[in-house]
């Protein structure tokens, strides 16, 4: 009889590697792209402090 040998192996261990690496990159990305859109907005607002009141209060 032979033995089943259990846990994941290195091509599962790869693709989770690779679907965790890749979410990462995306999850960065997005938050990258984010934050230079308000602070470019940000940026173009300076000129008029009252839309920067308007938009972040008091």
């Amino acid at each position: 009889m032979s033995r089943r040998k259990r846990g994941i192996s290195a091509v599962q261990t790869a693709v989770v590697l690779a679907l965790l690496a890749a979410g990462l990159f995306l999850g960065v990305r997005s938050l990258g792209t984010n934050t230079s859109s308000e602070l470019d907005q940000t940026a173009s607002e300076i000129g008029d402090p009252s839309s920067l009141v308007d938009r972040f209060g008091n």
